[in-house]
């Protein structure tokens, strides 16, 4: 790996999903074996030597993760080299090098230097859309001969130099999976490569990504360049709440499963089995890309998250450590919370946790029958009870504690006093303990267990919004019925 910067924090994320594929490094012997099992096949023949150069700032997605999977499988598959490049081209260290290839264009003929002002181009941006024509550079520089350029930039004239790409100039070349490509005459892509003169250099002598990145590969000896076709990560956004490689590791999904997963994005095998663990992956991986967009499935991912726990049970292995480890750090905050609240209900670790359980489940286990009179469903109870729930949802996630759940009870319990006076209820006493119960019922299933207040905040905020949702809409199917 090569750093350009001190990119600790971005390495540790990436440092994840790399480490159950780094513990057990194949032998050469190994390597050179599958790549004899891949001749005549679409797999390079000789050792590929690949990169994964991701941003140096910002979360690391799915699709560019996935992009980094497949570098590292064909490098690996073929007895090759992966390697993992945090690029800056805003570091000083390296910009003799790219400078001095820079030059070398120059000197070649291949590039040339642009005086143009910032006024001078967005003048010219200007007029040019006005006129309904593309807004490229003009290249009006590109003429100058070697000898002026060369006196005005030892003058300490501002420029930039710029790639001199022919006029007559069709970009194409051949993709393994693709054949041979040519971008289509009326595509950005094409008008890019084809026409417009890109900037190499700044004006401060700093590299632009389009020299810093080719310049990278070429002195890093890279024989294959691997991008993604589409994005990843919009559905399994919804499912873990993002697609950034961070939330997904906060969630548990193990390094195996996620790379198994994003593999069968866009890869097909012959294999009769979907569960690919790291040998099998390097043994059976060649480049049968699927061609097109593929599609997300996080129905998958949590199948395969559901193997690699079987597997690793098996193994009894330092995988299987963690996952009771996980268990019990996910668990350990909220049994601290409910015995310093509820000490007082301690008798026995099992029977304490008995009382409690409900705390530890996405909804009420077995409640009991809906807690109203007939009477009451369809009067004050029912009308309150779409109120209550917005009214817990005001609560901020950051106010989120007893006593300001207490606060908003006796709030709601203060206005639906009042509404049972209004309505002139025949038995307010009644009323009031019916509403009681049924917060008891839909929080806890009706079952004995914290004061309501505290109840709501073990459950959480999430938790607690969607028991109420799933109360209240039970709620309305009884009502439904007796109106039928």
């Amino acid at each position: 790996m090569i750093r350009a910067s001190n990119r600790c924090e971005h390495l540790s994320r990436i440092s994840w999903i790399y480490q159950r594929c780094n513990n057990r490094p194949l032998s050469t012997s190994s390597r050179r074996g599958a790549v004899e099992r891949r001749v005549g096949e679409k797999l390079p023949d000789v050792p590929a030597r690949t990169r994964f150069a991701p941003s140096p700032t910002g979360n690391l997605h799915l699709g560019s993760l996935r992009t980094a999977i497949f570098n590292y499988l064909i490098a690996k598959a073929t007895g090759g080299q992966f390697v993992l490049r945090i690029e800056d081209t805003d570091q000083s260290e390296r910009t003799f090098l790219y400078q001095g290839h820079a030059q070398e264009l120059l000197n070649t003929g291949h590039a040339y230097r642009c005086f143009c002002s910032a006024e001078r181009l967005n003048e010219m941006a200007q007029s040019k859309h006005a006129a309904g024509l593309p807004t490229g550079y003009d290249k009006r520089c590109r003429e100058i001969p070697g000898g002026e350029s060369e006196s005005r930039a030892r003058n300490g004239e501002p420029h930039v130099v710029r790639l001199k790409i022919p006029n007559s100039f069709t970009p194409k070349f051949t993709d393994l999976v693709h054949g041979e490509f040519k971008p289509p005459k009326k595509s950005k892509s094409a008008s890019i490569l084809a026409g417009e003169d890109s900037i190499l250099l700044k004006s401060d002598g700093l590299p632009t990504y389009h020299l810093a990145n080719v310049v990278d590969d070429h002195e890093m000896q890279i024989t294959h360049v691997i991008r993604a076709q589409d994005s990843a990560g919009q559905k399994l956004s919804k499912r873990f709440g993002s697609n950034d490689l961070s939330s997904l590791r906060e969630s548990g999904i193990f390094p195996e499963a996620l790379v198994n997963y994003l593999t069968l994005m866009g890869w097909s095998h012959k294999l009769t089995d979907d569960f690919l663990p790291r040998e099998t992956l390097l043994n059976n991986f060649d480049l049968r890309f699927t061609k097109g967009n593929t599609q997300m499935n996080p129905a998958k991912l949590i199948y395969l998250q559901k193997r690699f726990a079987e597997s690793y049970a098996r193994e009894q292995g330092q995988q299987f450590e963690k996952m009771v480890d996980q268990l019990f750090d996910e668990l350990r905050p909220i049994i601290r919370t409910l015995i310093t609240g509820e000490s007082s209900h301690w008798d026995m670790p099992l029977g304490f946790f008995e009382r409690h359980a409900d705390i530890f489940y996405d909804r009420p286990r077995d409640p009991k029958r809906i807690p109203l009179r007939r009477d009451l469903i369809c009067g004050p109870i029912a009308s309150s009870l779409l109120t209550f729930r917005q009214e817990i949802a005001r609560i901020r996630y950051e106010d989120w504690n007893i006593i300001e759940i207490q606060k908003t009870l006796n709030a709601l319990k203060q206005a639906f006093n009042a509404r049972l006076v209004q309505i002139s209820h025949n038995d307010v006493p009644t009323a009031q303990n019916s509403l009681y119960q049924y917060l008891r019922w839909a929080l806890y299933g009706g079952r004995p267990g914290p004061d309501l207040a505290s109840t709501m905040y073990y459950l959480g905020r999430g938790k607690t919004h969607e028991r109420l949702r799933l109360a209240e809409n039970k709620v309305y199917d009884v009502i439904d019925g007796l109106e039928e």
